[in-house]
């Protein structure tokens, strides 16, 4: 996945990092947080769970990060699903930043297109959140 955020790297990565802002814009519709940590630094806790407000389903996935290096990397293990590396690059684009992203390798194409449908639209809702500031 590649988008532009209309944000400088420095933004982008607290927003990437900071729970309290990556609780803005990190999930959506009925999905709400019951828990988030994101130790951004090797060795760190990444746990993600969320649960939907109107049939109840929960999600949760955790890991540890790999690499953090502000502003430009963060690698962390996904365990939900066997196991999969999440990989972010940020590099300056213009006055804004070009993030590429990478999550894999999934056991099936539905699920690597689940995560892919699921990446596009958070990072599109981080993308208004900080054109928004």
């Amino acid at each position: 996945l590649n988008a532009r955020i209309p944000a400088a790297p420095e933004r982008v990565y607290a927003a990437l990092t900071d729970a309290e802002i990556a609780k803005q814009w990190w999930s959506g519709g009925p999905w709400s947080f019951e828990e988030l940590v994101l130790e951004a630094r090797p060795g760190g806790r990444f746990i993600y769970a969320i649960a939907n407000k109107e049939d109840g389903s929960k999600y949760r996935t955790w890991g540890e990060y790999l690499h953090a290096v502000p502003p430009h990397r963060l690698v962390w293990t996904n365990q939900e699903g066997g196991g999969t590396y999440v990989s972010l690059w940020l590099e300056p684009d213009g006055n804004g930043t070009r993030l590429t992203a990478y999550q894999g390798v999934f056991a099936t194409a539905e699920e690597c297109a689940m995560h892919q449908q699921g990446w596009s639209g958070s990072i599109d809702q981080l993308a208004a959140l900080l054109e928004s500031d």
